[in-house]
């Protein structure tokens, strides 16, 4: 009875030392946070039930190194030498409208139709850079370069605008999918697709990627990769 007694203590500590746990800072768009990763999340805190996640969800650039963040999503390309970047999904955007703005507005049938529309403009606030969305389809392609009527530099207050009837948003296609099921909006030329943004999962050179880290980080790629509005392929 002895041999088994101590048989299963050494089992039981063993199994302890596996089990990954601790705290990870992570940072994400949040389009990434609210349409992907937090309705997921309950996936990941069955399968490591001793990580505790703190999770901010903005249009900020984070100092990674400075602010103590273990890993990010980023969107765009990563140009910051001090970070290791994985490319890990695209985020997909489409151009709507609320059904009563394009009722009471000219028919767009064209992406040439867009210049007599209010346009509704979006801004990065992190680098203050105005998204200019490119429509293509086979080999033609279209630069909306139009003045924009309103500008925004809040995803959530963008779609809003979008969804009040103020004109035409370029919007992740995450963030437009459940109003475009509701009818909420519409998708405004719908054969013509827009640039899509890639993603990317970064951590810094100099900080060790833990077990916690890995854990998080191996789980939200494959997440993205998995998913048909994220994946990168």
């Amino acid at each position: 009875m002895l041999l088994d007694d101590l048989d299963e203590l050494e089992a039981s500590v063993a199994q302890s030392r596996s089990v990954v746990r601790g705290r990870v800072k992570v940072e994400m768009p949040s389009p990434v946070g609210i349409c992907l990763v937090i309705p997921s999340l309950p996936e990941f805190t069955a399968r490591h039930p001793q990580i505790q996640l703190d999770i901010g969800c903005s249009e900020r650039v984070v100092d990674l190194v400075h602010e103590g963040i273990d890993c990010a999503f980023r969107g765009g390309t990563v140009a910051d030498q001090d970070l290791v970047s994985r490319p890990v999904g695209l985020m997909r955007f489409c151009l709507c409208a609320s059904p009563a703005y394009l009722l009471d507005s000219m028919p767009i049938l064209k992406p040439d139709d867009l210049l007599v529309h209010r346009y509704l403009g979006f801004t990065f606030p992190a680098s203050g850079r105005q998204l200019t969305p490119v429509l293509h389809r086979g080999d033609e392609h279209f630069v909306i370069e139009q003045l924009p009527v309103m500008r925004f530099n809040n995803g959530s207050a963008y779609i809003t605008a979008g969804l009040a009837g103020l004109g035409i948003v370029s919007v992740p296609r995450a963030e437009a999918n459940p109003h475009l099921q509701s009818g909420g909006l519409v998708e405004v030329l719908p054969g013509w697709e827009l640039d899509s943004m890639p993603i990317n999962l970064v951590y810094p050179y100099t900080r060790h990627l833990s077990a916690k880290v890995r854990a998080f980080t191996e789980w939200a790629a494959a997440l993205m990769n998995g998913h048909p509005l994220w994946t990168i392929n």
